[in-house]
């Protein structure tokens, strides 16, 4: 094989040439005119591959009646297509052993590049090509150029690995703009690619472009390596929902008759069984049902401002309509929770905090004042330390419940944090809210917690402060502040008792 003046310059000298011994056995092995003599020729000078061959070959998984001795029995007894793809295999993975990239995990990787290899493969045997083993070589080498950009650029090698979640032209975008080029480029460019024939070098620089692909053989390999990286998408990119639509749809560009769940479950028993011939640890691979739960588990546990997610998530469910209908309700129960203190079932410090400016708003917009308490249990730590947490928690819950009942309907009351609680009293007078907040102070103090065999006395201290037209304040932690303020007056000054803000007053 020749290389171009042009492809010598554009070579990266920080890459290491592949020795020329497995640089041989690739080509050999990648040779659609090649026999099974010449390869097992090939084969045999090289000792590693030699041992690994013969290992193969007299395994448990084969079961030949007579040990297989040396390497052109062992070639005879695997067959053509077998010694080819274990041997280039082999030759791949020993030539890219001397790179070593911090960041990367290589045991992933190599399973990213055995799904490719046998995606590749089934793709090819299922539109009939000629000889599956090119797409076969074709696919494991389609990532071989994201270790070489690590290490390129080692800074940048644990991004570059996690691109591996993007799908197809975006993740090949992404690396563009991360590092200049594409995982493709990168290793059509190095001293690696020589390994390979020219038209499979061809079909690896086009596959995520589709451009310039020469012959129609050229073609074909470059729409299979394609293939091979839109179904590898829907085990390892994100969202599931727009992978699967597209493998879907290269699976009927392709005129294959298979359904995309048989498709995933033949690559997978291909990859089960290469990797216990080469000893390559995997995991486990997931069907497309798996593949569509991992994805709901995944959605439920989404936060509200992941809505747009789910929602993708749940057009690829649509027709498993008693799946979509328990996603719906997940989705309820995760809003609920966004709002939600888990403990008491009060509103948490963001609905507290959001209601906050709406009063403030509405101060400014309508003229309508409102007062704000701060409500914290004294001496909570000892009643955590005297009677367990379980009991601190039973005790938070009933104040909980005590606040509520002395609060109007109108109110908002929320839990802050820890022992500390919120009441948010709208269009209430200084003199209202007092009296309020003396009402549940006394409420709390006479009335001890009953938890379950246990009574125990409580009290609490409360910071209030009233806002008006007339208040100069500049936002919701100004108001807050104002009756942290107070609280922490009653703190000082003996705690069981409602301190009052005043807060400062505009001028003129």
């Amino acid at each position: 094989m020749t290389t171009s003046p042009e492809r010598q310059v554009r070579k990266s000298t920080s890459i290491p040439a592949p020795p020329a011994a497995l640089a041989k056995v690739i080509r050999a092995a990648s040779d659609p005119n090649g026999s099974l003599q010449d390869l097992g020729r090939v084969c045999a000078q090289d000792a590693g591959l030699t041992v690994e061959l013969l290992r193969i070959a007299n395994s448990p998984r084969y079961g030949f009646a007579d040990q297989v001795r040396n390497v052109p029995q062992a070639v005879v007894a695997l067959g053509y297509r077998t010694v080819r793809a274990h041997a280039v295999t082999y030759a791949i993975r020993a030539a890219m052993a001397s790179i070593s990239v911090p960041g990367f995990d290589t045991n992933l990787f190599w399973e990213d590049c055995l799904r490719r290899a046998a995606a590749a493969q089934i793709l090819a045997e299922l539109i009939d090509y000629p000889d599956p083993f090119e797409a076969f070589a074709l696919g494991l080498c389609q990532d071989l150029g994201t270790v070489l950009l690590g290490l390129r650029l080692p800074h940048l090698a644990t991004s570059i690995q996690a691109l591996r979640q993007k799908p197809g032209q975006a993740r090949v975008e992404a690396e563009r703009v991360l590092t200049g080029r594409s995982h493709a480029e990168e290793f059509v460019d190095s001293p690696m690619a020589d390994m390979l024939p020219d038209d499979l070098q061809m079909a690896l620089r086009n596959h995520h472009d589709m451009v310039n692909t020469g012959t129609d053989r050229v073609s074909t390999l470059t729409r299979l390596a394609m293939g091979a990286d839109t179904v590898s998408d829907v085990v390892q990119a994100w969202p599931k929902d727009s992978c699967v639509a597209a493998a879907e749809q290269l699976i009927e560009s392709l005129g294959i008759k298979d359904e995309l769940g048989d498709v995933l479950n033949r690559i997978n028993d291909r990859m089960c069984d290469l990797s216990l011939d080469l000893r390559m640890e995997i995991g486990h691979q997931l069907s497309l049902e798996e593949v569509v739960a991992e994805a709901q588990a995944a959605v439920l546990q989404m936060s509200v401002e992941q809505e747009q997610k789910a929602s993708r998530l749940e057009n690829l469910l649509r027709k498993q309509e008693e799946a979509t209908r328990k996603l719906e309700a997940h989705n309820k129960k995760l809003l609920d929770l966004a709002s939600k203190d888990p403990l008491t079932g009060l509103d948490n410090r963001r609905v507290f905090s959001r209601s906050l400016e709406t009063e403030l708003d509405r101060v400014a917009r309508y003229d309508q004042g409102f007062s704000l308490l701060i409500v914290d249990v004294d001496y909570f730590k000892k009643v955590n330390d005297s009677y367990g947490h379980p009991a601190g928690d039973a005790v938070l819950k009933d104040l909980a419940v005590r606040m509520q009942r002395a609060m109007r309907d109108a109110d908002l009351v929320a839990r802050l944090g820890g022992e500390e609680f919120g009441a948010i009293l709208p269009c209430t007078t200084p003199t209202g809210a007092r009296v309020a907040a003396e009402r549940l102070r006394a409420a709390i103090e006479i009335v001890p917690f009953d938890i379950g065999s246990q009574n125990i006395d409580c009290t609490v201290s409360i910071g209030g402060v009233s806002i008006g037209t007339d208040a100069d304040v500049l936002g919701a932690d100004d108001v807050v502040a104002l009756a942290d303020a107070a609280l922490y007056e009653a703190k000082n000054n003996g705690r069981n008792q409602v301190r009052w803000a005043r807060p400062p007053l505009k001028k003129g």
